[in-house]
């Protein structure tokens, strides 16, 4: 049976256009470690997707709009390593790049620090 962090994710995932009109990090990177993704095997699932703690920054669901701000999301085929490294890597990642554009004055590129330190 699934717990309500998964109906949640079903939920925002499936009613994207409901709940996130935008495009998330794992549709938009097609990494593959989304629920049943390819690269479930190699990787494992992604921190941004399962993270529902950050679920609606920058209108995304779960973390998948604030993906750099999470630590072991993959970028370039590698998994990101700390915070601090992950950001510095993704500040010239087209994702962030186009998230930011879209959100115009409504962007967040870090978390606030109540949701950070979770």
């Amino acid at each position: 049976m699934l717990d309500h962090k998964e109906l949640l994710l079903i939920f925002n995932t499936n009613h994207s256009n409901f709940m996130s009109p935008k495009k998330n990090c794992w549709e938009y990177m097609n990494c593959g470690r989304e629920r049943n993704g390819k690269n479930i095997e190699k990787f494992g699932i992604c921190p941004a997707y399962v993270d529902d703690f950050h679920n609606g920054l920058n209108r995304g669901a779960n973390a998948g709009r604030i993906c750099w701000a999470i630590s072991g999301t993959l970028c370039r085929e590698r998994i990101s390593g700390t915070f601090a490294k992950a950001l510095k890597s993704c500040m010239t990642c087209e994702f962030l790049k186009m998230v930011r554009e879209e959100e115009g004055e409504e962007f967040i590129l870090i978390a606030p620090v109540h949701k950070q330190l979770h």
